[in-house]
């Protein structure tokens, strides 16, 4: 909308109507009814008007256009003679009255403590922009301008003119004062009073911000708060005129005449202060020549109203609203003459055509055209007669007919002469011109009106009520009114000047109120009726007596020339160097979808939240984005907004003891009382840095509102591994009395993700930019981004985070030569640190030679002397004490301040000025950052002291790490000196000839590091670089044996082998004393741990098969998980958890019964009984002190727990209670009804309240809002239906997509609910219109839902067998819960660490959620121990030739290669890999490609995605080939041989067929393809020739190849079996059995194979499914059957014996043991049994026959590859087998067989967590531990 057409300066309404101020001079014809006068506002030094009238009304005559001689008489006399009458005091307004101005302007930069002063100030600056305006001129000449100024005025003028500060200061406390009005949810009439005089000397936004905040007010309010309204009004009044735009106005007239139209009921007061405001309003929009009201929809509704009033009894409602009509008619409507005609004229042309209806003999038409002209005549002429009765002589003057004078007429825009002269009036008033306002009352032509007299008189005595008046002209008005009093002979008019008189007799200004009293005595005569004072309230607010809205801004503006200054020192500041981070929304996000982390935190800054929580590894950027963050929040500043503050935590001391902000800002030397105005007044946004490195747990936001901080907003960062409790965000999440979902809404988190490729690159273009790249180059041309990128090469996953690859880019250039490439030796932490070190020490070595030469003091010369030779050791060594000084005596804090004048202690050495120059000399060049440090007491700077710190803490860990480990050596040795042995503390602690007390005070033995991940990853990466370190923990392992005073450090040992992937199967551990040690992960397979001390110890995901823990010492051991528990006859999962902090559960039984459990122990509190069928449901209430429960008996029981035999029952079901829940609030209780009803019952008489339904549909779950007010109902049609259970009412019915799965869970915050829809999880968001979530990841129907009790995760139980847990605010997936055999029907939150699930055979299981908080190595450092496995099933792996390695594929579609001594891993195929296609070139057979020949362009290189890994195996040259079927074409197989990719074009090519086997021969000569048409393609690599074998008629499913290759069998779904001679092509038998597995004998004289599992798939033979058949290849026969409990699903055969497994998770070894006598034969016997599979086993590899004792890898369907060792032993003359595991990538706690009988420490559900393993404790059975 545009601005509407503004006047010039100067100009108001009356000034533009000069033209029809000729009329309004005219002898008046009468008393004429109109509008009354409606008072603009006074002058002063606050108003906004710059009109200066003529100052007298003669002038003001003169002014207008030459009126004719007839109309000239009245302006004539005006001029000729005096128009005020002798008898009239001359006393009153003798001359011009200037308004009083008590105001002066304060002085520069003092504190502005009432708003008229600021006001005043900003009126002066507006007056110091006018163009017209000058300082230099002489003060006489402005004596008639608007605002008069004084010298005061002047000199204060001169000063600002160019003082920018002063100006901005007034600018922004005005704006201040706008703001805090409006942000203040309570406007009373003392803000509006304030707020009011601001507005018009505000700037345009914020002016239009505090108008439609105003609106806003007004629009919302239930009752219009009419002490209010004149300000809006005064506030529009007083607008500078480009200010306002059009709709302003019309929304505030729309406004106050709705608020007009419905007020039957209310007083004539208020009637009266409604039509006042509109008079007010529209002069307004007279002055403005607004003309866009709409005549229907606003002019005529406002003048249907207004007439309405005109007729009224009470004379003071009815002068308002003749007033208000002549006001409506200076805004005309948008109708145009012609328009306004045919509307008032068309009924009668239309009568007048009925009419002629005569003339075709239409009599009817006739007759009611006749009437139809009666009727709109007399409409015409009442129009005519009310509206412009006194216009048409005026009219008929001009000589116009009498048509004509109607037309213009209707459209006339014509005011009574009264009316124009008190607009008249009231611009004199402004000016201050009331001597000619005097005379105007006696000269105006109307001047004998009552309407003008009226209106006149409410002028005057507003003028005696408005205090920017001087008391004398005050009082002076007073006694005009008393002069018109005597001199008007209209009866309502003395009425109206003793109502006047009586509200200025209650005024507070005493001279004015004791004179309008007597006169209220001297006039009264008793004829008169009684005063009503409350009418006259058309005064302008007074000004405020005080200023609340100031003083809150002026708490802290005085502080903006501080801020300020802050400001320009941070943004003019050198820039840091930085990359955007990318972030994922939480630890337990899967990162599918990044966000930039600079998003994340602005998103949250404009929220309503307050804790923002950014979590990374150590170097992941955090630190830099904070100071980024600080930096951009600051060049965003503006004077009163947020103040950013970053905050160093390590700095601050303890966080339960300190102000963090307010130690911030009394280092920028703010005083007390200011910091305590800030605290009150403003908001602040903590920035804080390392909450980890605070080394205290202290709730920031909880802090901070207990030290009074009013708004505040937290963005803290902290390393992830810190954070080891599920419950973390207990330490950030503001603390509030409501809900935890509540205070949860208001916080936020984000992870900040490894550097992608494209940021490394980004970050080494801005690099090469720096002071530091140019330092590191020096004279040479500083390397590309491609160069750098390449030189980075095996240390791309050490440098994707910022700190290290800053280190990387620094360090290369020194140890990279020329084309040599990167050293290998450079690819750990450990080595790129140490590197680092080195080029640090060289460099400062050679700045010391350069001072050496110069002016060093002379003991630091020949200090610098002696440690020149090894310079390098010596700043190692004096590092690594250092940090491991600060790691023991500092508690790891990276902040150590330092005063010489503290007390001798482990500081001294390190930092005081007067040890030794070797130390002075060291401490100057490690890499340690000093500074000074003042700190700011009550009354300035108290003390001041030098503060070090370690340039990163992972500067500091590292050299930690050193000292722990004891490495000074170079480990480059690029001197070419032989390979030093470590000669050690710790080796020299370890000298059986040593003392003992060595080893116990070495570092090592110092203090745990098991909270320190980063020292244990760089431990850990020494211990694997370093095989002699490795042996030296184990023998302080050992000593732990003998000596219990190591055994800190022989627990720090034993967790740095296991992350380093050492496992202790099969080893004698017994006695060791590891408490404490962090064992997760670990392999102790059949290892010996009796008399051992293993007190608190971390034994999460730890393979203990076989191991005996015999007098073990176990208390407080933690394993990670929880037992399940088995519950017999569970019909369907029905089970409740219960409120009172959910320590009870209860499940129902198909027999009825219920059992209440124990959620501590799992023990059985009670037994309930009574229902005669199973029990559907059952639901807690009143903080589980009740119990509701519903079955197949139609029957709703209530259980009072205290007193169970306290049961009542609800009967009124005529079919089974399906589902029931109680209400909240316990009061009422839904049921679900297998006859479709919903019912819902009070819980205290069992009265049935309302009874729904909705359609044919049976509902299925229900459940109750938080708050009571809403229950949703899920049905079987798939829509949720949202119910009022306090009315029955249906609500809304939101439809999921889906007729399929059931249960429905509203959030605690009430802002969702989630539901089961098909395999999806449906979530509807309540609070935003429209929006919902779909969770997709299941593969059967979701059951049941579950919302943890913060809002943050969604849980999913799923007849898929498995539990999902989801990110509720992104949709997506964060983890899948497998172990269920059965449909999972209900799942649950126990707590924020425990998932509950339920599945329909009985077995409810204990998810621990605590280890999904995820900590990525390359975030931070965390160190594993569990190898990565596939993501998917395992479908081969295979050992290469020379037994070191083996190769593993999946259907995650990759390819990765094992070290079998270590089991670590590296990818060898990824998801995309690099493929290219061989052509058949003349028919020559394929042919292998080594590389791409552009000029041929026989070969073509392209990219595909293998949808799968078929198969995996090594060539008899031992290089690596796997068998990949591509996505894009799924005709085509890919060989992928080492670094080659193969697709072979015309042999291997499948035309419309799938492949479905592909087999490698042992021998590497063969591949054989199998097809689903039955036809098997062989292709000989040796001939590059390819012979089709046929004979099968259905797909073949699989193959397999005799070891010397020349023997082939397969098997097909033709359910047959062929055997084949490979070299001539023939098939030598045929076997009629179905087979799912066959492997050849090594001698290849027989096959193993087993048939088809009956139970899954049908096989003919169901007696022989659980066998294992060998059959003699040349007699054909079977010759022994190897029974399993199950269906076979894979074999491997060897020398060592044949392996079988089988699907219910199974392995057996079978070996042919020798006959027992002669007569006996030899017979295949079991072993030994593997129970420890969480999935089947896919795939099994013997290793070659060189390797002793022999090895056997495993590979399953969960995507976990093992390999097993066979070890044998002679017992009583037989081979007795034991299998260990040597490692594996199962991620699972085992503990099948391992003895816990005489384990101590151990809990009983710790016990029972075990048994359920398959631990065996004869102590007690299991059955004993359940119960």
């Amino acid at each position: 909308m545009t601005n509407p057409t503004s006047p010039k300066e100067g100009h108001s309404w009356f000034s533009k109507t000069k033209g029809k101020m000729k009329k309004a001079f005219q002898p008046a014809k009468g008393n004429n009814n109109g509008s009354t006068a409606s008072s603009s506002p006074p002058t002063s030094p606050l108003s906004s008007s710059h009109s200066t009238p003529t100052s007298t009304v003669k002038t003001v005559s003169r002014a207008l256009n030459a009126p004719s001689p007839a109309k000239l008489a009245p302006v004539v006399a005006l001029e000729a003679a005096s128009m005020v009458p002798p008898s009239f005091n001359p006393d009153i307004f003798p001359s011009q009255i200037a308004r009083t101005n008590d105001i002066h302007p304060p002085k520069i930069a003092q504190r502005i403590d009432s708003t008229a002063q600021l006001v005043h100030c900003a009126r002066l600056l507006q007056r110091m922009d006018s163009p017209s305006f000058s300082l230099s001129a002489p003060a006489s000449l402005s004596t008639n301008e608007q605002l008069n100024l004084s010298n005061e005025d002047r000199e204060w003028m001169k000063n600002v003119e160019n003082l920018s500060v002063e100006k901005d200061r007034i600018h922004q406390l005005l704006t201040g004062v706008a703001n805090e009005f409006i942000s203040d949810p309570i406007k009373d009439e003392d803000a509006i009073r304030e707020v009011i005089i601001v507005g018009p000397v505000l700037r345009k936004d914020h002016f239009r911000a505090l108008l439609n905040c105003l609106l806003a007010e007004f629009r919302n309010a239930p009752l219009l708060e009419i002490g209010k309204l004149p300000g809006l009004v005064q506030l529009v009044q007083d607008a500078p005129p480009d200010y306002l735009e059009t709709n302003d106005l019309i929304d505030i007239l729309e406004l106050i005449r709705k608020r007009l139209e419905g007020t039957d009921t209310h007083s004539e007061k208020y009637l009266f202060q409604l039509t006042m405001a509109i008079s007010k309003v529209l002069s307004v929009m007279a002055d403005l020549n607004i003309k866009e009201l709409d005549r229907v929809e606003q002019h005529q509704p406002l003048r249907t109203i207004l007439a309405g009033m005109k007729i009224d009894s009470n004379p003071y409602l009815r002068y308002q609203a003749v007033y208000a009509v002549q006001a409506l008619r200076c805004v005309p409507d948008d109708e145009t003459p012609s328009r306004c005609f045919f509307r008032h004229f068309v009924n009668v042309a239309g009568a007048a055509i009925k009419l002629s209806g005569v003339m075709q003999a239409d009599i009817n038409g006739f007759a009611g055209g006749v009437k139809e002209i009666q009727s709109s005549l007399t409409s015409v002429i009442s129009f005519v007669k009310s509206t412009v009765e006194e216009d048409i002589p005026a009219f008929m003057e001009n000589g116009a007919g009498l048509v004509d004078c109607l037309k213009n007429m209707i459209k006339s825009d014509k005011r009574h002469p009264w009316y124009v002269s008190l607009r008249a009036a009231e611009d004199l008033i402004k000016t201050g011109n009331l001597l000619a306002l005097k005379e105007l009352f006696f000269a105006a032509p109307s001047h004998d009106s009552y309407l003008f007299q009226w209106g006149y008189c409410q002028l005057l005595g507003e003028i005696a009520v408005d205090l920017s008046w001087d008391q004398d002209t005050r009082c002076k008005a007073v006694q005009f009114l008393g002069e018109i009093y005597k001199l008007s002979s209209e009866l309502q008019v003395k009425e109206w000047i003793l109502t006047i008189l009586s509200y200025i007799s209650t005024f507070t200004d005493e001279p004015t109120n004791a004179k309008a009293s007597i006169l209220i005595e001297d006039l009264s005569t008793g004829n008169e009726g009684a005063p009503q004072p409350h009418y006259f309230v058309g005064r302008r607010l007074p000004l405020p007596k005080l200023s609340p809205l100031l003083f809150k801004v002026n708490k802290t503006a005085n502080l903006e020339p501080t801020l300020l200054k802050i400001k320009w020192e941070i943004t003019q500041g050198r820039r840091g160097m930085y990359v955007p981070l990318m972030s994922k929304a939480n630890p337990k996000d899967s990162g599918e979808k990044l966000d930039p982390l600079d998003q994340r935190v602005f998103d949250f800054l404009a929220s309503k939240k307050e804790v923002m929580l950014i979590l990374g590894g150590s170097g992941s950027g955090k630190t830099t984005f904070n100071e980024h963050l600080e930096r951009t929040l600051w060049e965003q500043y503006q004077p009163g907004g947020p103040i950013p503050l970053f905050i160093d935590l390590k700095a601050m001391g303890n966080l339960n003891q300190v102000d963090i902000a307010e130690k911030k800002l009394s280092n920028y030397l703010f005083k007390p009382e200011e910091i305590r105005e800030l605290k009150e007044y403003r908001r602040i946004i903590l920035i804080c840095d390392g909450y980890d490195e605070a080394k205290t747990f202290a709730n920031l936001h909880k802090q901070l509102k207990s030290q009074r901080w009013t708004s505040f907003q937290v963005v803290v960062s902290c390393r992830s591994q810190y954070l080891t409790n599920a419950n973390y965000r207990s330490f950030f999440a503001p603390q509030t009395t409501g809900q935890k979902s509540q205070a949860l809404s208001l916080f936020d988190e984000a992870v900040v993700m490894p550097f992608r490729v494209d940021q490394i690159r980004d970050y080494i273009e801005k690099f090469r930019e720096t002071e530091d790249a140019r330092d590191v180059f020096g004279e040479r041309p500083i390397w590309t981004t491609d160069y750098y990128f390449k030189q980075l090469g095996s240390l791309m996953e050490l440098v994707k985070n910022p700190f290290m690859l800053r280190l990387a880019l620094t360090t290369l250039p020194g140890i990279v030569d020329g084309e040599s490439g990167l050293p290998k030796v450079l690819t750990t932490r450990f080595e790129l640190f140490l590197a680092f070190g080195k080029q640090h020490f060289e460099k400062e070595l050679d700045k010391l030679s350069e001072q050496r030469g110069g002016n060093m003091p002379a003991d630091e010369a020949s200090a610098f002397d002696i440690l020149q030779s090894d310079f390098f050791s010596c700043g190692i060594h004096f590092s690594m004490r250092l940090a491991h000084a600060i790691f023991v005596k500092n508690e790891g804090v990276n902040r150590v301040e330092y005063s010489p004048k503290e007390k001798p202690g482990w500081k001294t050495p390190f930092f005081s000025p007067k040890t030794k120059a070797e130390i002075r000399l060291l401490r100057g060049t490690i890499q340690v950052a000093r500074h000074f440090v003042e700190e700011s007491g009550r009354y300035g700077i108290s003390s001041s002291k030098d503060v070090y710190s370690f340039i990163h803490r992972s500067i500091m860990e590292f050299y930690c790490a050193c000292q722990l480990c004891d490495i000074i050596a170079d480990p480059l040795h690029e001197h070419n000196h032989a390979e030093e042995s470590q000669h050690t503390v710790l080796a020299e602690c370890l000298d059986p000839a040593a003392s003992p007390l060595l080893l116990s005070g070495h570092p090592l033995n110092h203090r745990s590091i098991i909270s320190e991940p980063s020292i244990v990853h760089f431990l850990v990466e020494h211990s694997q670089m370093h095989p002699e370190f490795q042996e030296q923990l184990r023998e302080v392992v050992e000593r732990s044996r003998i000596d219990k005073t190591v055994s800190q450090a022989a627990a720090n040992a034993i967790t740095i082998l296991v992350k380093a992937g050492i496992h202790f199967s099969g080893e004698d551990l017994s006695g060791i004393q590891v408490p404490g040690a962090d064992l997760a992960g670990g392999y102790f397979d059949s290892a010996i741990l009796r008399d051992t001390n293993l007190t608190d110890v971390n034994l999460s995901r730890a393979w203990l098969r076989q191991a005996d823990f015999t007098n073990a010492q176990m208390t407080g051991v933690q394993f990670g998980e929880k037992p399940f528990l088995t519950f017999e006859g569970v019909r369907a999962p029905s089970m409740a958890l219960s409120p009172n902090g959910k320590k009870e559960f209860a499940v129902g039984f198909a027999n009825g019964e219920i059992k209440v459990l124990a959620t501590s122990d799992w023990s059985t509190r009670l037994t309930l009984q009574g229902h005669t069928e199973h029990v559907s449901s059952v639901s807690f209430c009143d903080k589980g002190r009740y119990l509701a429960s519903g079955g197949a008996d139609t029957d709703v029981r209530v259980w009072n727990l205290e007193n169970p035999s306290d049961c009542r029952i609800l009967k009124g079901h005529p079919k089974e209670v399906n589902y029931l829940a109680f209400s909240p609030d316990g009061r009422n209780i839904a049921t679900i009804c297998m006859d479709k009803k919903i019912r819902i019952w009070a819980a205290d008489s069992f009265s049935l309240l309302f009874e729904m339904e909705d359609g044919d549909d049976l509902h299925l779950n229900l459940a109750w809002s938080l708050d009571g007010e809403q229950l949703a109902t899920r049905g079987m049609d798939g829509a949720v239906r949202l119910w009022d259970p306090k009315s029955g009412v249906l609500q809304e019915r939101v439809p999921t997509g889906s007729n399929r799965g059931a249960g429905i869970v509203y959030s605690q915050d009430g802002e969702c609910f989630a539901t089961g829809a098909g395999q999806d999880v449906f979530v509807k968001e309540l609070q935003v219109e429209g929006h919902s979530l779909v969770m997709k990841g299941h593969t059967d129907s979701v059951l049941g839902v579950a919302i943890s009790q913060d809002g943050l995760w969604v849980a999913s139980a799923s007849s898929d067998q498995s539990v999902r847990l989801w990110d509720r605010r992104t949709g997506r997936a964060i983890l899948e819960l497998t172990g269920h055999t059965f449909l999972v029907g209900e799942v649950a939150f126990l707590n924020e660490e425990t998932l509950l699930s339920f599945s329909l055979d009985g077995e409810m299981r204990f998810w621990d959620l605590s280890s999904v908080i995820s900590h990525d190595g390359a975030l931070s450092g965390v160190v594993d121990p569990v190898l990565r496995g596939h993501r998917g099933v395992i479908t081969g792996v295979s050992f290469s030739p020379d037994g070191k390695t083996l190769l593993s594929g999946g259907n995650d579609k990759t390819v990765q290669e094992w070290d079998v001594i270590t089991g670590v891993s590296q990818t060898i195929v990824e998801d995309h890999c690099r493929v290219s296609r061989v052509a058949d070139v003349a028919n020559s057979g394929p042919k292998a490609v080594q590389d791409f020949d552009a000029e041929t362009e026989v070969y073509e290189t392209v990219d595909h995605s293998p949808s799968r890994v078929l198969g995996v195996c090594y060539t008899p040259d031992g290089r690596r080939m796997a068998i990949t079927e591509l996505a894009e074409e799924q005709t085509l197989c890919s060989l992928k041989i080492d670094e080659e990719t193969v697709v072979v074009d015309g042999s291997l090519r499948l035309v419309d067929e799938k492949c479905a086997a592909v087999v490698y021969s042992p021998c590497g000569r063969w591949i054989a393809l199998g097809e689903a048409s039955g036809t098997i393609r062989l292709w000989d690599r040796q001939s590059n020739t390819e012979t089709a074998l046929t004979g099968h008629t259905d797909s073949i499913k699989g193959a397999a190849f005799s070891v010397d290759g020349r023997q082939m069998s397969s098997w097909s779904e033709d359910r047959t079996a062929r055997f084949w001679n490979t070299e001539d092509a023939t098939c030598t038998s045929v076997m009629e059995e179905e087979v799912i597995a066959m492997e050849f004998s090594p001698c290849g004289t027989m096959v193993a194979w087993s048939p088809i599992d009956a139970f899954l798939f049908g096989a003919k033979d169901r007696n022989s499914w659980r066998t294992l058949h060998i059959r003699d290849l040349s007699s054909q026969e079977v010759i022994h059957k190897l029974r399993h409990d199950c269906g076979i699903r894979s074999i491997a055969w060897s020398a060592h014996g044949i392996l079988s497994a089988d699907n219910e998770q199974k392995a057996r070894l079978w070996q042919l043991q020798p006959p027992a006598s002669d007569s006996q034969e030899q017979e295949w016997t079991c072993v030994a049994i593997l129970k420890d599979f969480v999935e089947v086993v896919n795939s099994f590899s013997w290793s070659p026959p060189s390797i002793s004792p022999p090895l056997f890898a495993t590979g399953c369907a969960d995507g976990s590859v093992g390999v097993w060792v066979v070890l044998g032993e002679n017992k009583d003359g037989r081979q007795q087998v034991n299998i260990r595991l040597k490692w594996g990538s199962t991620n699972r706690l085992t503990a099948s067989d391992a003895n816990i009988t005489k384990a101590s420490g151990l809990d009983t559900i710790q016990k029972k967590l075990l048994c359920q393993r398959g631990a065996i404790d004869t102590s007690a059975s299991l059955e004993a531990i359940e119960e």
